[in-house]
C-alpha cells in the first residue's frame, strides 16, 4: 500500500516509537494521569486537558473545553505496534502541534525528523 500513499500527516497526534507508549515519554511516566483516572475517571478514564494546555487561543478555549471528553487510560499505556511499513512514505507535511508543545524535550532525533522538524500548523482554533 505505500505505493498508493504520497505522504502521512499527523494532526494533533503523537506516534511513539515501536514498543513504547505515550507514558514512556512523560517525566512522571504517566503517574499523574493514573492518579487523575482514579480520582475522576472511575480508574480507567483520564479527564481531558484544558484548552489552555493545548495552546488554544482564549476566544476559542471555552468551545474546545466543551468538545473534549474523557480518554481511556489504556490508550496512553499500551505500547505502539509499529511494523515499519510506512517508513518509506514521505512525512515532510507532518504537523505535531500538541506533542511538540508538551513533549518537546522527549522527542528522539528520528521522531523530530519525521515531524519535519519543530513546526506547527496554525488552524482556526489556535
Amino acid at each position: 500500500m505505500p505505493d498508493r500513499i504520497r505522504s502521512l500527516i499527523y494532526l494533533d497526534a503523537f506516534v511513539p516509537e515501536n514498543g513504547k507508549a505515550l507514558f514512556n515519554y512523560l517525566p512522571d511516566n504517566g503517574e499523574g494521569d493514573r492518579k487523575l483516572a482514579v480520582a475522576h475517571g472511575d480508574g480507567w478514564r483520564v479527564p481531558p486537558r484544558p484548552a489552555s494546555f493545548l495552546a488554544v487561543n482564549a476566544a476559542d478555549a471555552a468551545w474546545v473545553d466543551r468538545q473534549c471528553t474523557m480518554h481511556p487510560l489504556s490508550s496512553f499505556e499500551a505500547p505502539a505496534q509499529i511494523s515499519g511499513a510506512c517508513d518509506g512514505i514521505a512525512t515532510s507535511d507532518t504537523f505535531w502541534r500538541v506533542a511538540l508543545k508538551v513533549l518537546s524535550t522527549s522527542f528522539t532525533p528520528r521522531q523530530e525528523s519525521a515531524a519535519g522538524g519543530r513546526r506547527s500548523l496554525h488552524a482556526g482554533m489556535m
